[in-house]
């Protein structure tokens, strides 16, 4: 698991009492992780500007030290960073950005699962001649790759362990990934793996999502139906049923992504009676009540899923603009 938290731009190298309380691993310098990481670096190269700096930016060559060191780990193309956590528990990993000689560079920092090789986590760095810490919640197993995308190469200065909270915290995300108009109704082997939640039928939300649908209505159009349109009632079955979550103003689906990773989420959108409707699905952070996506969908009277990758916890809120109502025929996700 992985999860980024933010950025510190005022502490800059002065790390003592403030990062590293658990482990530190510093380019050219101070090489102490903590027992429960096992860390190392592929593809990286080690540098040092000018050896012991008083320049601020620099890191301290130890805790409590008045001594610097401006050095850094750099590849003109990608690193990797594999960090295993081996005591289960959640720790904050942090890495120390600074572009010593303000080359201008730019970089992608990948955090990815070593066990399945998915993604958990992407952020682009740019400006950081200033000295940042770039602050995550990591746990388990994971792969740090840092990828050069401008200026003279990709850089890491040190990485820090501290303690981490009991729970992941999570940066809630949503991007739209686009629509399908050609699977209709039958969801079995290409939506649903984890889960699904069907109006007036099949509630198998997945283990790691808590989803609550509130100011909705659901309605059966005419029972079961062989209409393709219609949502299978169960993995492979051959039934179907014609039904709606629903709302005349607007309602919201909130879903609950606990594990840290990033899931496939989709939406059936089927007009079933053709009543014209049009509505606007907008994606919200509850924490910040940031909106994270917003999409238009009108002409889905022949069924259509909407599909979206997100992280964390989130609040559908899907809002009548057109027609007799809003609708979500079903919420599935992979």
């Amino acid at each position: 698991m992985a999860a980024y938290i933010g950025a510190d731009s005022a502490t800059l190298g002065t790390w003592t009492g403030k990062y590293g309380a658990d482990g530190q691993l510093i380019a050219n310098g101070l090489q102490s992780p903590p027992n429960y990481a096992a860390v190392n670096f592929s593809g990286a190269s080690t540098w040092t500007f000018s050896g012991l700096t008083y320049d601020p930016r620099g890191l301290q060559t130890a805790g409590g030290s008045s001594t610097r060191i401006p050095s850094v780990y750099y590849a003109a193309t990608v690193f990797t960073i594999d960090v295993n956590l081996t005591d289960g528990n959640t720790h904050q990993v942090s890495l120390y950005l600074c572009d010593l000689n303000s080359y201008q560079r730019t970089e992608t920092v990948t955090i990815i699962d070593a066990s399945t090789g998915n993604a958990l986590s992407t952020q682009s760095f740019a400006s950081f001649t200033g000295g940042v810490w770039e602050i995550y919640q990591m746990k388990g197993h994971v792969q740090i790759q840092v990828t050069h995308t401008g200026g003279d190469n990709a850089i890491v200065n040190g990485i820090f362990f501290d303690p981490g909270s009991s729970t992941m915290v999570t940066t809630s995300s949503a991007t739209y990934s686009g629509a399908d108009t050609t699977t209709l109704g039958t969801w079995t082997g290409q939506y649903g793996a984890d889960g699904q939640l069907i109006a007036n039928g099949l509630e198998s939300p997945p283990s790691y999502a808590t989803v609550n649908i509130s100011g909705a209505s659901t309605w059966t159009f005419n029972g079961l139906t062989y209409d393709p349109r219609g949502l299978q009632t169960a993995s492979g079955s051959s039934a179907r049923i014609p039904s709606v979550y629903y709302s005349a103003t607007v309602f919201t689906i909130d879903v609950n992504l606990t594990d840290g990773n990033t899931h496939q989420v989709s939406l059936y959108l089927c007009d079933l009676n053709s009543d014209q409707r049009t509505e606007t699905v907008t994606i919200v952070d509850p924490s910040s009540a940031n909106v994270l996506n917003t999409q238009s969908y009108s002409s889905f009277s022949g069924g259509v899923w909407e599909i979206y990758q997100m992280r964390g916890h989130v609040q559908i809120q899907v809002t009548h603009t057109g027609g007799d109502n809003a609708v979500v025929n079903g919420i599935f996700f992979n």
